[in-house]
């Protein structure tokens, strides 16, 4: 279930995708990374990155000596683990396509086992190296032929200082976990769900349709948001982005600016963001991060 093969016909497409992948990261300077299909679930569970409740979403399991594993379920998580155990030179920027698997109810366009294209950007705080990974994935859509792409741009920074002042510090992470199904349950959905969950939703609603970066008060994150923009427009890709403060991801590492692809009808192929402490989370050392999937 949620699996499929891959007929020549099929296959050779899959290939002709990877080579323009892999084509444009090399000539960003993304060297390749090869990480096991399994991790220590210690890892996969860590708090501050995907927490223990991934139990749920991957293909978790025990080995014949009683370990906890789990096939990663994306390629991010395994690059934390190599940076923090080897002594790569800083910045590394890597890539890796490879397969991925998580534990969903299969449906349009959602598989449990995928393939991920992955860039990232360890050991630079510079916005540059965001902007960057944005640029060499519209390169890519621009080689395969997409015109009609769009990729929507927030701060996990900026939306926790609005939210601040109107929940309670601790309990922001779950607020960002309703948020992050507004495009499959809307704006009714979300309000029906903070309501389950204790919160009132007319604050935050609030917040959500406040789409215009220029009215929103200053902070760190619209600091960061602006600076972002002005490099992408450096790059000529500013026509492509789109700031839209009810993006969040789904992910608990991410720190700061984050970004979604969506593709023709609003269908997302690709997302990424800022994880300044997920290195550190780990075991490793404290090193500022990006990418983008």
């Amino acid at each position: 279930k949620g699996t499929r093969d891959l007929l020549p016909e099929d296959a050779r497409k899959l290939q002709q995708i990877i080579d323009v992948c892999r084509d444009v990261f090399n000539e960003y300077g993304f060297s390749p990374l090869i990480t096991p299909a399994f991790e220590s679930f210690e890892l996969l569970s860590a708090k501050g990155g995907l927490g223990e409740a991934v139990k749920d979403e991957i293909y978790y399991f025990k080995d014949k000596s009683e370990r906890e594993l789990g096939l990663r379920f994306d390629l991010t998580m395994p690059l934390a683990r190599v940076v923090s155990f080897s002594s790569l030179p800083k910045p590394f920027k890597r890539y890796a396509i490879d397969k991925v698997w998580r534990y969903d109810n299969p449906a349009s366009l959602r598989f449990r086992e995928f393939w991920q294209s992955d860039i990232d950007v360890v050991g630079s705080a510079s916005l540059l190296a965001d902007v960057e990974c944005i640029v060499a994935v519209c390169e890519i859509l621009d080689r395969l032929g997409f015109k009609d792409y769009q990729i929507r741009v927030n701060s996990r920074k900026l939306l926790q200082n609005e939210f601040e002042k109107i929940v309670e510090k601790g309990k922001i992470v779950d607020v960002f976990r309703t948020i992050d199904k507004l495009d499959k349950i809307g704006f009714e959905g979300v309000e029906t769900e903070l309501k389950n969950k204790g919160f009132n939703p007319s604050g935050i609603v609030k917040v959500l349709k406040l789409n215009n970066l220029s009215k929103i008060p200053d902070s760190e994150g619209k600091k960061d948001l602006e600076k972002f923009f002005n490099l992408a427009k450096k790059f000529s890709i500013d026509k492509k982005l789109k700031f839209d403060i009810s993006l969040v991801r789904g992910l608990e590492y991410y720190t700061s600016v984050v970004f979604e692809v969506n593709i023709g009808a609003k269908v997302s192929c690709g997302g990424g963001g800022r994880y300044d402490n997920l290195i550190k989370t780990v075991g490793g050392q404290d090193l500022p991060a990006t990418g983008i999937s």
